[in-house]
Order: structure tokens, then sequence, then C-alpha cells
């Protein structure tokens, strides 16, 4: 969604009403916003998965340790981190739609 909104974007720049490429923007923003907060490595997001599966069994006390402290470490994420993450997001959005 994010690929064919981000081409619809940069191609359609010059016969598109501004209207519609506003939206289409707010589209690919909220996507990717959604798509990277999902891959942090916190227990009630896909990146924990990922993480842990790429990782070796010794980490065991770690996975345990970050599902206990979950929501914990999720709040300390969207409060501290917040500034980090729209800049991350925004590097994405500019290389995607230019």
């Amino acid at each position: 969604l994010v690929i064919i909104f981000s081409l619809i974007i940069r191609l359609g720049n010059n016969f598109l009403p501004a209207s519609f490429l506003e939206i289409s923007s707010f589209v690919v923003y909220i996507n990717l916003v959604l798509m990277l907060f999902n891959l942090v490595p916190i227990f009630p997001l896909d990146g924990f998965r990922i993480l842990f599966n790429l990782l070796p069994a010794s980490f065991e006390n770690a996975r345990i340790f970050i599902e206990r402290y979950s929501l914990f470490l999720l709040l300390a994420f969207i409060f501290f981190f917040l500034q980090p993450f729209s800049l991350v997001v925004n590097f994405f959005f500019r290389f995607l739609v230019g």
C-alpha cells in the first residue's frame, strides 16, 4: 500500500488534484508509522518475534525480561523515543515520496 501510493504521488504530481495528493501522502505516512512501530522489538509487536527468532537460545533470559516488562518498555519507548522514531519515519517518507 505504501509503495503504490508513493508511486501515485511521484508519478501523478503534475496532473492529479492537490487534495488527492495530500490524502495519498497521509496514507503513506500513517502506513509507515504503523509498519515501523510494529517492528520495534517489544513483546506484543512483531519486531519482538523477528528478533528472538534470529537470536540464539542463550538470549532466553532477555526474552523473558522483555515479555515481563513489555508494557513499561512500550510506554517508555512511546514517551522517550518518539522524536528519534519520527526522524526515522520522516526519512523513509522522504525517500519514498521524494
